[in-house]
């Protein structure tokens, strides 16, 4: 497959995803790095415009544009019709569910490709892994749900006892699910995984930067995710590989209500806001002074 036909797969993921929306900067200096192939696939208007046609074709009969396995190809296809005897017929006759197509891909990524709901939950009905990863950086349905806009991808992973804790490696470090839904502002999908079971307390190794889920929400300016957080019970004292702890991120924050909720929550948990408040503060006046030509 060409890279332009795989842009265009990722592109439409990533619509669903709505990677459109809030991208932040991540912690530690690799953090904006995260979500940087994203940016790249999701936000290049000439890779957009250049993919569109490959977009707009692909949407009927494609499962054998990904799948070599002549069953698995017929069963993504029955599918994609909504044709579940033929689907039925598809798996006795050795279709795989986990199949790995080109690139990575397998059913239920493609199902989210096609926007198809129902194959998705027929997928997960029939033996589809929910905590399948074929490898590579983009190669982990249950990521693509923590991420998304529209939260019923995840919560029918869920309900097929998709793992909160799961371990993926993308392109830039190791996260769980719940640093994935913070890291673009999803609410309902951290609510879920919360409620789900996902460690809140999780810490990245050093090498990857030493976020925790709230550190990485709060830099991501997801104060109200932060708040979730807080009220599950999160720990507020690590600090990731550069230093800082929740409350220096929450500090640098600009003001706005969640905020001011935040750092009333840490300030009843024993955390030194007035301090990181003036750290803030300061360094934003270091800032200032040495590069007035921004302020022009």
């Amino acid at each position: 497959m060409s890279k332009w036909k795989l842009y265009a797969v990722l592109l439409a993921v990533y619509a669903i995803a709505g990677c459109d929306e809030r991208s932040t900067a991540k912690h530690a200096g690799s953090a904006s790095t995260q979500k940087s192939a994203t940016s790249t696939q999701g936000s290049s208007a000439s890779t957009q415009g250049s993919s569109a046609s490959t977009q707009a074709s692909a949407t009927s009969n494609q499962g054998d544009k990904f799948f070599s396995y002549p069953q698995v190809a017929a069963l993504t296809a029955a599918l994609e019709r909504n044709d579940w005897a033929d689907a039925e017929k598809a798996l006795h006759a050795g279709a795989n569910v986990n199949a790995i197509g080109k690139d990575g891909i397998y059913p239920l990524i493609w199902a989210m490709y096609i926007k198809n709901k129902p194959a998705f939950e027929w997928l997960l009905e029939h033996g589809a892994d929910p905590n399948f990863d074929s490898g590579g950086s983009d190669g982990c349905a249950l990521f693509w749900a923590a991420e998304a806009n529209d939260s019923d991808w995840l919560r029918m992973l869920l309900a097929h006892k998709a793992n909160p804790n799961l371990l993926h490696k993308n392109a830039v470090w190791t996260e769980t699910p719940l640093l994935a839904a913070g890291g673009l502002c999803r609410l309902e999908n951290l609510k879920m995984l919360i409620a789900a079971g996902a460690d809140i307390n999780y810490q990245q190794s050093k090498q990857d930067g030493g976020a925790t889920p709230a550190i990485h929400a709060a830099d991501s300016g997801f104060l109200e995710g932060v708040y979730e957080l807080l009220e599950a019970g999160a720990n507020i004292r690590p600090r990731d590989t550069g230093g800082w702890d929740l409350t220096d991120y929450v500090a640098r924050r600009p003001p706005d209500p969640w905020r001011e909720k935040v750092l009333q929550l840490l300030r009843e948990r024993g955390a030194d806001v007035d301090g990181a408040l003036k750290a803030a503060s300061d360094a934003e006046a270091k800032y200032r002074k040495d590069n007035p030509w921004r302020y022009r």
